[in-house]
């Protein structure tokens, strides 16, 4: 993810992005067939992890990776707190940090409040997709990178 260069950069590609400053590469399957960027095959473990921690009955074979695309923060950029209500789960891959890096955010609806969140190098994080997130503003010279992907659970088998 490191090594990604800015000329993959396709901002048009998303229609979300007009009340955030972030630089965006897609990773998604149509974009790269070739599976150059496989990112279900990177995914894999950390959902079969947590598909074992909740004990549900549903296979890694029953989720889709419907979207995934890797954030570019440069100081001064941030994400608006949102939410991908149309679609199951959502998961943010840290690859680094700063000490003037932004942080990622919970927003709780009910009191108003953030709760911000410093992951260490390396962490994945699963959560709800209907539950309020963001990115405050990032306020280091060093490139802020994260993988972000939306997933669904479904009936059809994927490979």
């Amino acid at each position: 993810m490191m090594s990604l260069d800015s000329n993959l950069i396709d901002n048009d590609k998303f229609a979300w992005g007009d009340k955030c400053k972030v630089d965006l590469i897609s990773l998604s399957t149509e974009d790269y067939p070739s599976t150059k960027y496989d990112v279900r095959g990177l995914l894999k473990p950390s959902i079969d992890y947590l598909l074992s921690l909740k004990q549900v009955n549903i296979g890694f074979n029953k989720i889709d990776i419907c979207d995934s695309w890797v954030n570019l923060y440069n100081k001064g950029g941030f994400q608006e707190t949102h939410d991908h209500h149309e679609i199951d789960f959502v998961c943010v891959f840290f690859s680094n940090a700063g000490a003037n890096f932004s942080k990622f955010y919970f927003f709780d609806r009910d009191t108003g409040k953030d709760t911000l969140i410093s992951p260490d190098p390396g962490t994945i994080m699963f959560f709800s997709s209907k539950r309020a997130h963001g990115v405050t503003l990032h306020n280091d010279e060093v490139q802020r990178r994260t993988l972000s992907c939306n997933l669904k659970i479904t009936t059809n088998h994927h490979h």
